[in-house]
């Protein structure tokens, strides 16, 4: 293979006109491709022009040459394919191979398609073989751009926002172009350039740059004009391809988006998708160049895949967001649904002819109806019929737009029963604005206006027991002197006066008037209780022959005792009630019918506590009257608890009676609820507090028979005719007296008098210092000096205000004479009387005085 040829028999082949190496028609000088023939080892016998033009050799050089000595590059497979053709005899056709596969150094970046034919001699051996070599180049280059454009293609039908779109441009279509950087940018609605990227190149902000005309910085999204002198916004506005292969051909006006940092060839694309510019694309290239048709092509196919895949993304990024937006109003509605559906409150909604159109579960709850029963049903199921007139107006007034906030009015539940409610209303429009129905919110608030109902009836019921409080009070000081006197008069006449007579008289209408004091006082739950604890069954039924008398044989009595727990209070109050109610309930059945009296447990929860006014949770027992009488109406029920309210004729009653109840039991702790209805009976229900059930009740101190004093007593009352009285009184017993109008005096009466000072007597209410204040006063500089209060008012409410200590004993008036001389013989006697210890705290000193009770006007 290797060599020199022998040149005497390549002679005699080429003397030979008819060997088959040598024939003309086995070459074609002139022909543009690349043409030769080769020997069966593979040396060349003749090459054509275009041969010898790719191998650098001339013509004549290459006879009797082997190809590796031709060219030394070739690739040993390339020599290897030429000699399977010579074995085979197959020939190889149109193989692609790049210049350097051939070894041929004037095509080094070339593709070429080699053909390696076997030529056969007469007896069909194969003698050699011809090779041809044609150039495709151009049309190589021609496919790559076409398959970058099918992956380019491929990669924009997946592109779903503009960034992607620049990406597939960017990865896969530059380099196929040669190009070194991109710029992509939007036309905005507003006719503005908006970048989506700009890879591998810096927006110049200098002051020549073409950034500076753009008003655009690298990695924003600032937009420009689009009539501002850039290149691609003139190719945009031309609608056009604007490409410049010259840099210097570039002109001032023709301003960059990219800056590469060295001048370049570039291409500035519109977008444009059905006749309309959607965007950009600007292209840079390293250096100037030549745009071939090729190049035309593909940045034309380039432009126009890319225009439709930025369309198709901002038509998908508006799918979405309206996607998204439509998922969010879904997922809104559910919520609002959802919160619609959780409401306590009804809420409704309907057509301006009141059909309803809507119904949530609140609504079911508070009147009753499942949503399947009123939607398409008239609202007026559930107004009452006196109030539809109202519920009409207010409908009209929606109509006309207008908005119902916090009208307070009243339904009718399914079951009947009224249902006070707080009703808010809005129109409910359409796309233009119309009104077209309403929507409405009705919150169920009869818990609230009983509790209002209630608060309201404890504050008229407190006001009007701190007034009857109040006169009682006074009129106790009257009574007092009343009384006293009459008793110092009847003792001082003889059976036979005939004034005594008339004097009698007056202390019995005094008598009479502080026993209505005495009712007074109960209902302002001010009188003087003796409360123990007891069994309440106990005393009903000791009390039921009493009651079978008083009610008569026209009314039949029915008394069941079941309570098993044990109250504190005053036993001879407990069977005042009993009567009270008793009575009652006779004169509400004059034609006969049947007193109930029942007493139950009963046990408050924190439900129940909250609903109704100050009533405290905790075990109760329950005392129940019951009639089958004529019953009551709403206005009766209002004021029936109300000192001098009373139905029956002139004469025929105090009305203090039901006041005084009210007193007692809510005194004692506890609560009285009226139930009843115009022929349908009357239902007191009175509720005590349990408590724990104890022996052994303490035996009352009994006064004893008052004997002749000579102890000295500073007496104090603003009140003179009860001061004049009770220092009569006391005098004629034998005590010293040292009278004062009030606590001021007191004190410059007791700093005067040098005696030694056994027993203050006081008044509890004064001008300027109140009595417990004086008595602390005075027992700061005497520790023994006991102390005897006397009020209008009752122990239990003066030792509410914190103003009744130990040591100090208490008598309410009105008095009699007797009486208040037994209290200060007590008073000066009883070991509970005596003063407390010095060492207790309360002796260490003088005590800030405690404000005066409210309700009381000095001097009174």
């Amino acid at each position: 293979m290797g060599g020199l040829p022998d040149r005497r028999l390549w002679g005699r082949a080429v003397r030979n006109p008819m060997s088959p190496l040598t024939r003309p028609d086995r070459l074609l000088d002139d022909a543009p491709v690349g043409l030769g023939t080769l020997d069966d080892e593979l040396r060349y016998v003749r090459v054509n022009a275009a041969l010898a033009g790719l191998t650098g050799l001339p013509r004549d050089e290459h006879a009797g040459r082997r190809v590796q000595e031709v060219s030394p590059g070739i690739d040993p497979e390339v020599v290897g394919l030429m000699r399977r053709v010579l074995q085979s005899g197959v020939p190889v056709v149109n193989v692609e191979l790049d210049a350097r596969a051939l070894g041929v150094g004037q095509a080094s970046d070339g593709r070429w398609l080699a053909s390696y034919l076997p030529i056969r001699d007469d007896a069909g051996r194969i003698a050699g073989i011809n090779m041809s070599l044609v150039d495709i180049t151009q049309r190589s280059g021609a496919e790559d751009r076409v398959r970058a454009l099918l992956r380019v293609g491929i990669g924009l039908a997946g592109a779903l926002t503009p960034t992607d779109v620049a990406d597939v441009v960017v990865r896969q279509a530059l380099p196929a172009i040669g190009a070194r950087a991109a710029c992509l940018v939007l036309l905005s609605d507003e006719q503005r350039l908006e970048v989506v990227r700009s890879e591998d190149a810096t927006i110049d902000s200098g002051a020549s740059s073409a950034g500076t005309a753009a008003g655009l910085r690298g990695g924003g999204t600032t937009a420009a004009s689009i009539h501002a002198p850039l290149a691609l916004a003139r190719a945009i506005r031309e609608r056009r391809a604007v490409l410049f292969g010259d840099p210097a051909r570039r002109g001032s006006s023709d301003a960059l988006l990219l800056d590469t940092g060295a001048p370049g060839a570039t291409a500035h694309l519109p977008l444009i998708v059905e006749g309309r510019p959607v965007g950009g694309l600007e292209i840079a290239f390293a250096a100037g160049r030549e745009f071939s048709r090729i190049d035309r092509d593909f940045l034309g196919a380039l432009a126009q895949e890319t225009g439709q895949a930025l369309e198709r993304s901002r038509l998908y990024e508006a799918e979405r967001t309206a996607r998204q937006r439509a998922e969010a109003e879904h997922e809104q509605r559910d919520l609002l649904a959802q919160i619609v559906e959780s409401a306590e409150d009804a809420i409704v909604s309907t057509t301006l002819d009141g059909v309803v159109t809507s119904w949530n579960a609140g609504a079911t709850r508070i009147f009753g109806y499942t949503s399947d029963e009123m939607l398409g049903n008239d609202l007026d199921r559930i107004v009452p019929e006196d109030l539809r007139g109202e519920t009409h107006a207010l409908r009209r007034r929606v109509a006309r737009g207008e908005r119902i906030q916090a009208h307070e009015t009243q339904r009718v539940a399914k079951d009947g029963r009224r249902v006070d409610v707080s009703l808010t209303v809005w129109p409910l429009r359409d796309a233009q604005g119309r009104v077209i129905g309403e929507s409405r919110i009705d919150r169920d608030i009869t818990a609230r206006k009983q509790l209002e109902g209630q608060l309201l009836q404890a504050q008229k019921m407190e006001s009007i027991g701190r007034l009857a409080g109040g006169v009682a009070h006074d009129f106790n000081n009257i009574l007092t002197a009343i009384t006293g006197y009459s008793e110092l008069l009847i003792a001082e006449l003889g059976p036979a006066d005939p004034a005594r007579e008339h004097v009698e008289a007056i202390r019995t209408a005094a008598e009479r008037a502080a026993s209505l004091t005495q009712q007074l006082l109960a209902f302002s739950r001010r009188q003087v209780l003796q409360p123990r604890v007891l069994d309440p069954n106990d005393i009903i039924a000791r009390m039921e022959p009493l009651i079978r008398r008083l009610i008569g044989e026209h009314i039949e009595l029915d008394a069941v005792l079941r309570a098993t727990g044990a109250i504190r209070a005053d036993p001879s109050q407990l069977e005042q009630v009993v009567l009270n109610l008793a009575v009652n309930a006779r004169d509400a059945m004059p034609e006969g019918g049947r007193l109930s009296i029942r007493s139950d447990d009963a046990e408050f929860d924190q439900a129940y506590a909250s609903e109704h006014f100050e009533v405290a949770p905790g075990k109760y027992v329950l005392l129940t009257v019951s009639d089958t009488g004529v019953g009551m109406d709403a206005a009766t029920k209002s004021h029936v608890f109300e000192p001098f309210f009373t139905t029956k004729e002139s004469g025929r009653g105090t009305g203090l009676g039901l006041a005084t109840i009210y007193g007692i039991v809510r005194q004692s702790g506890g609560h009285i609820w009226l139930y009843s209805e115009p022929g349908l009976g009357t239902t007191f229900k009175v509720y005590f507090p349990a408590v724990s059930r104890v022996t052994g009740e303490p035996v009352p101190f009994r006064l004893e028979a008052p004997s002749r004093g000579t102890e000295t007593i500073l007496l104090v009352e603003d009140e003179q005719a009860v001061r004049d009285l009770a220092r009569l009184v006391l005098e004629r017993q034998g005590y010293i007296v040292l009278a004062a109008a009030d606590g001021r005096e007191a004190l410059q009466v007791a700093a005067r008098d040098p005696r030694h000072l056994d027993l203050l007597v006081t008044d509890v209410v004064m001008p300027g210092m109140s009595g417990p204040d004086l008595a602390r006063t005075l027992r700061a500089g005497r520790p023994d000096l006991r102390v005897l209060l006397l009020s209008g008012y009752t122990r239990d409410a003066v030792g509410r205000r914190n103003e009744l200590e130990a040591g100090m004993a208490f008598l309410g008036k009105p008095f009699t004479p007797d009486t208040l001389a037994r209290k200060v013989h007590e008073a000066l006697t009883s070991p509970e009387s005596a003063p407390p210890s010095r060492s207790a705290p309360a002796q260490e000193g003088l005590r800030t005085p405690a404000p005066r009770p409210p309700g009381r006007a000095p001097g009174r």
